[in-house]
């Protein structure tokens, strides 16, 4: 159902045909904001979009969590949040 891209979405991390094949009902890139090598890449971009594949990054949205609630998957996202100063017991 959830596809997470290779190598945080780079042009080659995932070819037209197999995204088509896979038919994932979202796709997820995981990359640093503003990062130097522009991940995701457009072209990957260009695919998911010509697909009509949903698409969230944490470059956008920042922190991705997936959490079963009540036999449903349910999405967050917490994009102004410092969840890496937060510590869980």
């Amino acid at each position: 159902d959830v596809l997470v891209l290779g190598h945080h979405g780079s042009k080659h991390s995932s070819a037209y045909d197999f995204l088509a094949t896979l038919k994932p009902k979202l796709v997820v890139a995981s990359a640093g904001f503003n990062n130097r090598y522009g991940h995701p890449s457009k072209e990957v971009l260009a695919r998911v979009q010509a697909l009509n594949i949903p698409f969230k990054s944490t470059v956008e949205q920042g922190t991705l969590s997936f959490v079963s609630r009540n036999q449903e998957m349910v999405l967050y996202t917490r994009r102004f949040e410092r969840t890496w100063l937060h510590r869980n017991l």
